[in-house]
């Protein structure tokens, strides 16, 4: 049998806004108690897009904006790993914290920025995320863009907001993580917007030439040479 819980939150994933909001003026509840698969009704509103006025109702009711889960994903962080930008805005109005981190210390830009997502990306940033917060794995949001293997759309979008295209971490620069993928393009496009080959060495002390030389591309290794010349 069901609990109240549950019967509120299959009504939250069938959009049944009026049944759901008559049912829950009706049980007495604990509104941040967390359903079967262990997330609480705001959790499930934020990745059901376009649930703005259930998120208006919870948070009305008491429920923590910025409540996490046992993976320490907040409600914003939800929304963005499960593209759902109508609802970040709703959860930013309600001022939702955007620096808050999961377990792994990513942050809603790091996952919106890891799933290739330039329009979530877009919002978080015009609405004061930290674009050059590290997460657990010393990774930038720009990083997590290069990781994913992003078009450079996002990428080019995250450095005219102000992304630090040198920025230097244990784990390399943005550079280093485009060499270490042998993405010849986005090595070219990287130095093209500044990104500098000299400078920078990772946490086994390895600079950029010495890197390149790991990973063993020659057309890399050759075109970072040429660009040292210029």
């Amino acid at each position: 049998m069901k609990n109240s819980i549950d019967e509120l939150s299959e009504l939250i994933y069938q959009k049944k806004e009026d049944i759901f909001l008559s049912k829950i003026k009706d049980i007495k509840i604990n509104i941040d108690e967390f359903n079967s698969t262990d997330i609480s009704l705001l959790h499930l509103a934020a990745l059901v897009e376009d649930s703005d006025i259930i998120i208006k109702n919870l948070i009305k009711l008491g429920s923590n904006i910025n409540i996490k889960d046992s993976n320490g994903n907040t409600p914003v962080i939800y929304a963005a790993n499960y593209n759902c930008p109508n609802n970040i805005k709703t959860l930013i109005k309600y001022n939702a914290d955007l620096s808050l981190y999961n377990i792994d210390l990513n942050t809603p830009l790091h996952i919106a920025c890891s799933g290739n997502n330039i329009i979530i990306a877009k919002i978080l940033i015009e609405n004061k995320a930290e674009i050059n917060s590290d997460n657990g794995n010393l990774q930038t949001p720009l990083i997590k863009a290069i990781d994913s293997n992003t078009n450079f759309d996002l990428i080019e979008m995250l450095l005219n907001y102000g992304a630090d295209i040198n920025y230097g971490n244990g784990n390399g620069t943005s550079l280093m993580s485009a060499i270490s993928y042998e993405n010849i393009p986005l090595v070219k496009f990287l130095i093209s917007k500044g990104a500098k080959i000299k400078g920078y060495k990772n946490k086994s002390g390895e600079d950029t030439i010495t890197f390149a030389k790991r990973v063993g591309n020659n057309e890399i290794i050759d075109y970072l040479i040429e660009c040292l010349k210029r």
